[in-house]
Parts: structure tokens; sequence; C-alpha cells
């Protein structure tokens, strides 16, 4: 994302936690300006998820994010992310 942040998601599926890869960051890191990881792996234990764009369709010319009531899809953890990235 321009602007240099990363954002890790909280994901429903518990098979596709192991996607997030500490080697990926570091290669993120190692080839682009990351000013920021943003974690919010750790709404998982409450039932909060946001599957990124499994479950937003994003904007970035606008700056919105667009997204629809699911399981994958928590408002809280959504507003999170809203507010984090502008």
């Amino acid at each position: 994302m321009p602007g240099g942040h990363v954002a890790i998601y909280p994901m429903k599926a518990v098979s596709r936690r192991h996607e997030r890869r500490s080697d990926v960051l570091e290669m993120l890191k190692s080839q682009y300006r990351v000013q920021e990881v943003i974690d919010y792996s750790g709404l998982e234990p409450d039932g909060l998820f946001l599957e990124g764009t499994g479950a937003m369709v994003l904007d970035h010319i606008d700056r919105v994010a667009y997204a629809v009531r699911a399981d994958r899809t928590d408002p809280i953890a959504l507003e999170r992310f809203s507010t984090h990235f502008n």
C-alpha cells in the first residue's frame, strides 16, 4: 500500500492463519519502505475477524473500503482498519 503501511488481518479459518509469515514481512521490509506493520491478529481470540481483501474491496483512489456483513467481516475490526488507514 502507498505510504508504507502493512496490515496483518485476523483470520476466521484457523487453517489460513499460517499464511501470515514472518519471512514475507521481512522480504517486504527489505524491498520496500515499510513504515508500520499493523497487526490485527490479536482480535482472533475475541472472535473478531477481517479477512483482508477476502472481506473488503479497497478503493485506493477515493479511500473507501467496501464490505458486506459476514462472519469474516466484523464491524469492530473494520472500524479499526478504517481508522488506521484513514
